[in-house]
Formats: C-alpha cells, structure tokens, sequence
C-alpha cells in the first residue's frame, strides 16, 4: 500500500517473522542495513488468545527486538501501541490526549501498556529515539474484519445488522495511508528520546452512523437494528491528536474521508 503513496518507497524492506525467537536468529532473515525499526507486531485480541500469548507476542518480542536493536547499533524506533489503553467516557464527548490516565483492564491492553513502559525507561538508559504511536482502528484495503469491514459486507451482502450500545457509542479510526505519511515524517525526524503521540481521524462518528453510511449506499437501512447489547469496546473514542499535528506535521484525515476512500 505504500509504495501507492510514493514509489520510493518500494525499497523500503519488510520483514514478517517470530520476535519471540531468540534474537540472535534474526540476522537469518534480517540482511539489509537498518537504520530505524518500523515495529508492526503484536499479538491482538482473538478468541482462545491467553495471557502467555499477550507476553510472548508483545512483551518478549519487543524486548528481544531491543535486544537486537542494540546489538545492530540502531538508535530509532517506532512502535505502534493503542488506544484501548484509555478510559473513554460513555457519557460525555471529552477528547483524550497523551496525558489521559490508562486504564489496562485485559491481558491485551496490560500488554501494550507495559511496552509503552519498556521503551520510555530503555529509550532514557540507552539514548535511543523511540516514537510510540497509539492508534484506533486501522481502516485498509485489504482488511479483514472490524467495525468498518463487517458493516461493509453485511450492507453489500443485504445482511441484517444489530448495531452494539444503541448504536451511540462514538469510534474513532485511521487509515493506513495516514499512518504512512506520519512514519515517513518520523523517519526524517531525530530526536534521542521516548516520544508518544495519539493519532486517528479528525473526528469521532457514531457507531449507528457508520452502519448507515454503508447501508444507505445499497438502499438497506431498515435491515439495520440498535440494541442494547453492551459493545466489548466501551465509551465514546474521542481523541485530541494536536501534539501530532504540532510536532510531526499529522493531517488527520475526518471520517467520512476515510469511510469514501474504502468504498
């Protein structure tokens, strides 16, 4: 998808493989001569995941990557965290920043938080650049499943639809050419420190306002129900994404920008 963006960017290596091995290993895939780590991997929620599956895949796997890293002599990282780690609110529209309390309540989100704690102290003790991005729901061609890709094909498939929380629980979401252009903007970046940044989209939609915008195209609004079943995603995602704006240039892109460019 990025070399979509920018043909340059098609030398630009990708490397799929277990972080959880001993890092020492790595140098069997890993050949090209690295200057900053993009870290992509990560163990997300999934039925029959348990908490050895959270530690290995996020905890371990980073710490293993910091291992190698340092054996690498490579001094930049950016790591992609979550949002999920933020107590948003369902009765009130307060826009979170990167000052908000976390609020770990599973073994995901326990996860992701201790990797955020992991690179702030070793980013200190080791002068390394380390720029850890929290991010909502990411929003791509060729996803498979989520909010906007099970209300895509229940629309385009005529399938009814019941719509969690009445539908009024507000999501947040970004898509992956955004995030392109925010790592490409970190790259040129230097600074030999722990830096955190919220980024999403510009705006906060309903979830009964998502599920219409795809059925409406296929003239099926009456095949969609809100009820009151509680959503395993809580509150209204509000996010302030203004020290990403400031510092890193981020253009969020709105909702409804992003909801047209997956259509």
């Amino acid at each position: 998808g990025r070399s979509e963006l920018d043909p340059t960017f098609t030398s630009f290596p990708y490397y799929q493989m277990d972080l959880a091995i001993n890092p020492s290993l790595y140098d069997e895939t890993i050949q090209s001569n690295i200057d900053v780590v993009i870290h992509c991997a990560s163990q997300q929620p999934s039925h029959g995941s348990s908490c050895f599956d959270f530690y290995n895949s996020n905890i371990l796997a980073t710490s293993n990557l910091l291992s190698w890293m340092e054996s690498r002599g490579i001094k930049k990282l950016v790591y992609f965290s979550t949002l999920a780690l933020l107590k948003f609110s369902k009765k009130d529209n307060n826009a979170l920043d990167e000052k908000a309390t976390l609020f770990p309540d599973n073994a995901y989100t326990i996860s992701k938080a201790s990797v955020e704690q992991i690179l702030s102290v070793y980013s200190m003790k080791n002068q390394m650049s380390v720029y850890c991005l929290r991010i909502p729901s990411v929003v791509h061609p060729n996803q498979k499943g989520g909010i906007v890709d099970t209300y895509y094909k229940k629309a385009i498939n005529g399938e009814d639809l019941e719509v969690y929380d009445m539908g009024e629980m507000k999501r947040n979401l970004i898509n992956v050419y955004s995030i392109s252009d925010i790592v490409e903007k970190i790259i040129l970046e230097i600074n030999g420190s722990f830096n955190l940044f919220n980024i999403g989209s510009s705006d906060s939609w309903r979830q009964l306002d998502i599920a219409r915008y795809f059925y409406e195209k296929f003239s099926r609004l009456s095949k969609i129900s809100a009820v009151t079943t509680n959503s395993k995603v809580s509150g209204n995602w509000m996010i302030n994404t203004s020290k990403a704006e400031k510092y890193l240039n981020f253009k969020p892109w709105s909702i409804q920008e992003i909801l047209d460019k997956y259509c």
